[in-house]
């Protein structure tokens, strides 16, 4: 539970956040935060689903899976740090 509500889950929100609040026009910045809302509630529903049927998910994809299915959330989770990154510096300019 606390690597689905950790550090990296706060760093996002508060990214998003960042960016949503530049938004100018008062309408566009809470339709932007509606959408980061429902994302939030669709993400949540996600990882219940995948947490409620993870045992028959183990079983079905294999060891071989999973290694790949690791591999594969690494390199979202190293996109995810670059972003941060280039946000960052944007930012800075």
């Amino acid at each position: 539970m606390p690597m689905l509500s950790g550090p990296g889950s706060i760093a996002v929100i508060m990214s998003i956040a960042a960016i949503v609040s530049e938004e100018e026009i008062l309408s566009r910045r809470i339709g932007a935060y509606l959408v980061v809302m429902v994302g939030i509630a669709i993400t949540a529903i996600i990882c219940w689903l995948i947490l409620r049927v993870s045992g028959s998910l183990v079983r079905f994809m294999g060891t071989s899976g999973i290694d790949a299915l690791t591999k594969i959330m690494g390199f979202l989770l190293i996109s995810i740090g670059v972003q941060f990154v280039v946000t960052g510096v944007q930012g800075l300019s």
